[in-house]
């Protein structure tokens, strides 16, 4: 029960730390464009995993040669791709559409399981999905599809291939340490990372201000600690407390949007996020109360 109690208070601590990451995105932006922000909070939070958790994981290079097939996914798609898309829909819609956009993400791991696991898809399961289809209708919002519609389709891409990350790191989690799994996809997605970023963008020529490093820096710790306590969690509790727990990522960047950009999500957004918030919720508790038959 004691493990239990440390992987929600983990979900908890990560889902707050995650919301802040809207505000912060749009803060950097004035200074620096997306691709080089990616890069720069990728090198940060690398920087910060080996300072802090390499001299403690001595069975770090002890993992097997096939598995680094499945960080190499998880780094560049499930992290990587998923952090551009991520800071793209920031810069380009509401930071609610963002954040419940990217929360379709336990719908993905569905459907990723029926096509690659090849595992079944029962009627319940049917109807969490369908509820998360009508959320994302409202969220894009049909009536005035040009509105945001690139920022949208950023963030239901980033839903995805976070879907990626949390199966591989799920996976990953049977396996090694949360500090190895971290460390490993992290690894990954900077070597991507890098070259993608000079292909778009040439981080070298920007002139950046003390206070924007800092903010950097600050993202960069936010997100060291926020995947590690997410890694914590996701080995200490079922999928389905995860996905509810992580709830709290969404709302809490709501608030923050509010406090900081004065920034209302419309009818539409709620209507959308409650259909999506119900759809985790149905799921989740139907997930969690077959474990418990």
């Amino acid at each position: 029960m004691e493990q239990q109690h440390k992987g929600i208070l983990s979900i908890i601590l990560s889902a707050l730390l995650f919301g802040s990451m809207g505000i912060l995105v749009r803060l950097i932006d004035v200074e620096v464009p997306p691709f080089s922000q990616v890069l720069f909070r990728a090198i940060i939070s690398i920087g910060l995993l080996v300072i802090f958790l390499l001299p403690k994981n001595k069975d770090f290079f002890k993992i097997k040669k096939n598995d680094l097939l499945y960080y190499f996914i998880g780094g560049v798609f499930g992290y990587g791709l998923m952090l551009i898309l991520f800071t793209l829909s920031l810069l380009n819609t509401t930071i609610a559409n963002t954040f419940f956009l990217l929360f379709t993400e336990p719908f993905f791991v569905i459907i990723i399981g029926y096509f690659f696991l090849k595992e079944k898809i029962s009627k319940k399961i049917l109807i969490a999905i369908l509820l998360c289809f009508f959320g994302i209708f409202f969220i894009l919002n049909p009536t005035s599809i040009g509105n945001n519609l690139i920022g949208n389709l950023y963030g239901l891409g980033a839903g995805f291939f976070y879907a990626i990350y949390i199966l591989i790191g799920k996976y990953m989690g049977r396996k090694y340490s949360s500090s190895t799994n971290t460390l490993w996809t992290f690894l990954f997605a900077l070597l991507f990372l890098i070259p993608v970023t000079f292909l778009f963008e040439n981080p070298s020529t920007l002139s950046i201000s003390p206070n924007i490093w800092f903010l950097l820096f600050l993202f960069g710790a936010i997100n060291f600690s926020a995947y590690i306590l997410l890694n914590v969690g996701l080995r200490k509790i079922t999928a389905g407390h995860v996905s509810i727990l992580l709830l709290f990522e969404p709302v809490s960047s709501i608030i923050y949007a509010f406090l900081f950009f004065g920034e209302i999500p419309n009818l539409s957004t709620i209507i959308g996020s409650f259909l999506i918030i119900l759809g985790i919720l149905y799921l989740s508790i139907n997930n969690d109360s077959k474990k418990n038959l």
